[in-house]
């Protein structure tokens, strides 16, 4: 019980980090929304020196031809390309899982090399994963993007939680 208190009590510490406008947000408040849900490894390398880190070496796909590794995607990614997704229409993100993931290589039921891109395979719920870079070098907090020179729009930020996930 005391383990999963203390997986809640990250969680919630971890989500009120990266969505403080959020925290009593419900579903009415995104209906008019149009959301946009994003694999974080797999939208967009906003920073390659993340790709393949020495704690979980191994476990990134350059050549971005095995599905099951990671093949860059990062936080820094997801805000260079803020303005791109608010210029199709876009008003809201929805991340995968950004916590730490397990850093081994997982095999498939036939041997295959296989990571936690997807996000929802979380070690610590108290770092960011990784693979896709840390809270200093990005802004996860509501941010104005410009959509046209004349206007200027929010993209509220949701991030998926996987607590039925761990162990």
């Amino acid at each position: 019980m005391l383990k999963l208190t203390h997986k809640v009590f990250a969680i919630s510490f971890l989500l009120s980090i990266l969505l403080p406008p959020f925290s009593a947000a419900s579903a009415a408040d995104f209906k008019r929304e149009v959301v946009y849900q994003i694999i974080t490894d797999r939208f967009f390398d906003g920073n390659t020196a993340n790709n393949n880190p020495s704690q979980s070496a191994g476990l990134y796909d350059a050549t971005k031809t095995n599905w099951r590794l990671y093949w860059g995607g990062d936080l820094q990614g997801i805000q260079q390309k803020m303005t791109y997704l608010a210029g199709m229409g876009i008003t809201a993100i929805w991340i995968s899982p950004p916590v730490d993931n397990l850093n081994t290589n997982i095999p498939d039921g036939n041997g295959n090399l296989t990571a936690s891109y997807h996000g929802y395979q979380g070690r610590d719920f108290k770092r960011i994963e990784e693979h896709f870079g840390n809270l200093s070098s990005v802004s996860l907090s509501n941010t104005k993007v410009r959509a046209t020179p004349q206007k200027k729009s929010h993209c509220p930020r949701l991030v998926s939680r996987a607590t039925p996930h761990s162990g």
